[in-house]
Parts: structure tokens; C-alpha cells; sequence
């Protein structure tokens, strides 16, 4: 260390523009981090002198090295700068480092002086804008607001409600009062307004280092109007401004402002021009949490939340492709199943012990409504052949069907079906193998060649399940107690697995990419079936690679009663 240091030192006086190199012994008070060395220099930018304060933590490999404006309440108000003085150089995410800290040091006072120079001749002040959130946020002080508002380009009333919390504001804005059942919050619904603004000029954040200017801000966003309109004869004692601005770059600002107990100040108009009172307004820093921000974070296309898509079937592979599916951005979900979820579910199932006795299609729509709010999934506790039967259901409705029971008759059954009545949505069936020896996924639509009856063979011995990676004619099936208990053993992890793999070709559905019927197999090694004296099957052994799939034209269609009369 002594000579990484020594070479430090020789780093930093070899810039021209830093002088009085020192090293601290003590940490300051102020710093979050309690840092192995500290060193002060003056750092001369345009005949401008600034003390910094440059920190190494113990971890510098992974954090990186910190530097501080000593006096940074007095100097311009730049991008980049941060609480206590600390001034942001890197975006730390995917950032490779060198394990070099001479070199990391030599790089960071690089960007010191390319950052300090570019915000002193407001180069970099589009930053500001990009970066509007953060800096709002150090002006608000802990008091926060979330919002689920849709960002629409009119002025609106909105809901919210708060959190009874005396030392901080802590609300939730919404649309409609069903989204305050997500974050339990008790109290009253009250009103609030929503203003947008499209702004031909930028907007900046207020310096968070100086009080807030209520009316110079309320001025530059040309909302004064605001306080003699009809809105806020619908609010209450207190005012609650949810604003959105929008950059000339297209970029959105959320911030929002409480004034308390607005109904106690007289507010008049003279000359056409609003004379406000002394009001205070707070600044709340604002969280997004609407559909449209939360999907665009997981990189998912918002067409999808569009799409109805009919999940048969919410045991362990059900349960966990309906999360997926939903966290993909398939919003509109309709399940079937009248299964109820039981103690011997929870190590391979989407759901836990608090579920334990309820369906599992309301059971899981309960998780969703706690955890993925603007999912809208309904349910029918039935089975799927009665369902269609009654006419209760119709499967044309439904841009997609997924059925994940991995109950063979059942499918063969709904393939029928399907045939017969010519539906023309696209099925995928999925299932595991016992064991978790293998995950399969079957894509199938009606005008393309192969249908799910192609999978099962028939031969001297009767009917059997030709994509199975296990030998015919052996036993998997366990029982705990009686035959009420009877399963298939197979893990959580092989569920995620084929759930992960129908997600997959949804997504490759909605996008136009799939033109061909298909039978994807992954297969796992055969160690585990090998101790349990089971013999593998021949398709297991000749498939090469762990991913096979087979196009729906190169299905064995010869005896399959129902794709023999297509050619």
C-alpha cells in the first residue's frame, strides 16, 4: 500500500493545476463512508481555485475513488454535484474496473477536470435535465410521493392518500382508488391535481443548496392559474400538485408540491395578475410507478399488455410462466383451474403457506394484485372441458392459449377441440418430465403442419408419449400417503425452467417471429435417472445437444387421426 501511495502522490503533482497535495488524517464527519485515505489538494480550473477532497475507500476496486468540493455551497451551481459536496464522475453500472489504483486515480481526476470545466462554461448543462429527478430529490428533504398516474396531456383531478408519518410527507397518488390497496396505507381518499406542461424551453431544477423558491419556480412553470381555478375548489384543506414536465428533449419531469392548509390564505387578482399570498410549498421527490414507466424499465413492449392470453392449468409450471408472463408485459391474463393449493405444493409453486386452502388461480391473482399491480387477470375455478362445453368460455376470444396442466389426455382432448371447432389461436402446451429429466414446449396453430396428437405413437403394445426421454413401461409417479397424494417428482427449478421456455415463445408469437409448428425438448443429464435404475429412452440418447427442436413439417403425422388428411 505505502507504494501505491508514494505513486499517488507523484500522479497528483504531475497535474499542472493541482497544488498543495496533503494528506487528512481524520475522517470527516459528513461522509457516509469511512474511507482508508483522504487526501486535500487545490484543484485550478480557469484561474478558478477549488479545494478538493479526494477519498479512497478500503473496497477502491469496487467503489471507485470519491472526491469533494470542499467549499461547495459558494461555487456555481453545476451537473454532477452532489450532497456534501460530492461530485458524480462515473455511472458505475457495467463499468469495468482495472485493479490499478494509480491509474484509477489518474482517470478520475481526468474527468474531475473535464466534469468542473464543462460545468463552469455550461456545456454539460443538459444534464440538468437528464438528470432533473436527482436533483429535485436532494431539495425535498426525505418527503416522497408515488405515483401511479397515468401521464396523460390534460389537467386532471387524482387521488392520493398519506401515510401518517409526523416527520416526513409520504403519499401515493393514483388515478382511481383500486391502487391504494397495494401499499396499505389507511386513511382518507382525498384530491389532488395533475398539471402537465410541454415546455418550449428547458426547465431546470432549483439549486437544492438554497431554500426553495416557491413563487420564482410557480412563476417560471406558468401554473399560477392554478390557484384561482375550478380544480382547487375540489381539494382540501391541503393542495397537492402533481406536475409533469415535458423537456423540449421529450424527457418527463415528475415533481409534485404540498401546500398545507391552502384554504387559509386569500389569494386576489389585480390587473390580470395573480397576487399569491405567502404561501410554502414543499417539495416531494417522486417515484414512479405507473405501467407505463415500470414496463419500459424491463425493456418489455407495451403492445403486449393488449394481448389476452388464456392460461390452462396454475400448478407449479402454471404458476410460475403466469408471473413471467405478467413481468413480460402480458397484462390481460384469464386462468382455469379448480385446483386448490395444499401443503405438499409449496417447495415446487409459485405461492407459499400463506395461500395454503385458497384456489390457486385466486390465490395467484391475490399475489399479483400485492406484488404487479396493474396486472388485470380473472380466473374460473373449473375445469377447462366444461367451461367450453357450457359455452362459458370461448377460446377465439383469446389472442394466445397456453396450456401448462402437463396432463397428456387432457391435451389430447383440447387438440380435438380445437380441430374440430377450427380455432385459429395458437396453443402451447407445456410440461415436464418426472424427475425434471426434461422441459417441453409445443407451439401449435391450426393452419400449420403438426398438431399435438403427432406426439403420441401407437404401436402393438398400445399408446405412448413419443417425445418422453424415459423408456416405456416404467413407474414415476410417488405417493406420500394414499392415492390422493399421489405426484410426479420433479423440482421447482424444472418448472421455472419450461415456464421460462413458454414465455419465451409468447413473446416470439406476439412479434410475428414464429411461422412453422414446433416441439422444443431440453433434456437434463441422466446421472440422477441412472441411480434410480430407470432406462432412458431412445430419443434421450440420440439427441446430441441439450436443446432439440423439431419443425411441426418434420413431425411423424402417419398415424395421427387427426393431421393425416392434411398434406
Amino acid at each position: 500500500m505505502v507504494i501505491l501511495i508514494l505513486d499517488l502522490f507523484n500522479s497528483l503533482n504531475s497535474f499542472e493545476n493541482i497544488k498543495n497535495v496533503k494528506e487528512i488524517k481524520k475522517n470527516n464527519d459528513n461522509f457516509e463512508v469511512n474511507y482508508s485515505k483522504i487526501y486535500e489538494f487545490t484543484l485550478n480550473i480557469q484561474k478558478q481555485n477549488f479545494d478538493i477532497i479526494m477519498c479512497i475507500p478500503e473496497e477502491w476496486n469496487l467503489k471507485l475513488i470519491d472526491f469533494y468540493i470542499k467549499d461547495y455551497k459558494n461555487i456555481k451551481f453545476i451537473p454532477h454535484l452532489e450532497e456534501n459536496g460530492k461530485i458524480c464522475l462515473f455511472d458505475k453500472e457495467g463499468l469495468l474496473v482495472e485493479e490499478n489504483l494509480n491509474g484509477i486515480a489518474i482517470e478520475s481526476i481526468e474527468r474531475l477536470n473535464k466534469v468542473l470545466y464543462e460545468g463552469l462554461n455550461d456545456i454539460n448543462k443538459l444534464d440538468f435535465i437528464n438528470e432533473f429527478d436527482a436533483y429535485w430529490n436532494l431539495l425535498s428533504t426525505n418527503n416522497i410521493a408515488k405515483s401511479n398516474v397515468n401521464l396523460s396531456n390534460d389537467i386532471k383531478i387524482i387521488k392520493y392518500k398519506i401515510k401518517n408519518n409526523k416527520k416526513n410527507i409520504d403519499l401515493v397518488f393514483s388515478d382511481d382508488e383500486n391502487s391504494f390497496k397495494v401499499y396499505n396505507i389507511k386513511g382518507s381518499i382525498k384530491n389532488a391535481i395533475y398539471i402537465p406542461i410541454k415546455s418550449k424551453e428547458y426547465i431546470y431544477p432549483p439549486d437544492w443548496r438554497k431554500n426553495f423558491d416557491f413563487y420564482k419556480f410557480c412563476s417560471l412553470l406558468n401554473i399560477e392559474y392554478i390557484f384561482s381555478s375550478k380544480y382547487i375548489n375540489k381539494c382540501g384543506n391541503d393542495l397537492v400538485l402533481l406536475i409533469n414536465i415535458t423537456q423540449p428533449n421529450k424527457t418527463n419531469c415528475l415533481i409534485s408540491l404540498y401546500i398545507k392548509n391552502i384554504k387559509q390564505y386569500t389569494i386576489n387578482i389585480k390587473n390580470n395578475t395573480l397576487i399569491l399570498p405567502n404561501i410554502t410549498g414543499i417539495p416531494l421527490s417522486v417515484y414512479r410507478c405507473d405501467e407505463e414507466y415500470l414496463l419500459g424499465r424491463g425493456g418489455i413492449e407495451r403492445v403486449f399488455s393488449n394481448k389476452k392470453i388464456l392460461v390452462i392449468g396454475c400448478g407449479s409450471v402454471g404458476g410460475y410462466l403466469v408471473d413471467e408472463l405478467v413481468k413480460s408485459g402480458f397484462l390481460n391474463i384469464c386462468l382455469v383451474d379448480y385446483d386448490i393449493l395444499s401443503y405438499n405444493n409449496i417447495y415446487r409453486h409459485l405461492l407459499g403457506l400463506e395461500y395454503i386452502g385458497e384456489y390457486k388461480t385466486t390465490a395467484i391473482i391475490r399475489y399479483l394484485s400485492k406484488n404487479l399491480p396493474h396486472a388485470k387477470v380473472i380466473s374460473h375455478e373449473d375445469s377447462i372441458r366444461l367451461l367450453l362445453e357450457e359455452g362459458s368460455l370461448e377460446l377465439s376470444d383469446f389472442d394466445l392459449i397456453i396450456s401448462s396442466t402437463g396432463d397428456i389426455n387432457l391435451n389430447r382432448w383440447l387438440n380435438k377441440y380445437i380441430k374440430i371447432k377450427k380455432i385459429i389461436t395458437p396453443v402451447i402446451y407445456l410440461w415436464n418430465e418426472a424427475l425434471g429429466i426434461g422441459s417441453h414446449a409445443l407451439y401449435i396453430k391450426d393452419n400449420y403442419l403438426g398438431c399435438f396428437e403427432c406426439t403420441i405413437g401407437k404401436d402393438e403394445l398400445g399408446i405412448y408419449d413419443k417425445t418422453s426421454y424415459f423408456e416405456r413401461g416404467q413407474t414415476f409417479t410417488k405417493k406420500m400417503n394414499s392415492c390422493n397424494s399421489t405426484f410426479v417428482p420433479y423440482g421447482s427449478i424444472h418448472s421455472v425452467r419450461t415456464a421460462i421456455l413458454g414465455v419465451d415463445i409468447a413473446i416470439k408469437h406476439m412479434n410475428g417471429n414464429i411461422k412453422e409448428n414446433f416441439l422444443i425438448s431440453i433434456k437434463d443429464d441422466g446421472t440422477v435417472y441412472l441411480k434410480e435404475n430407470l432406462k432412458l429412452s431412445n430419443r434421450y440418447i440420440k439427441q446430441k445437444n441439450k436443446q432439440q427442436i423439431i419443425s411441426g413439417e418434420n413431425f411423424d403425422r402417419k398415424n395421427c387421426f387427426i393431421c393425416k388428411r392434411k398434406t
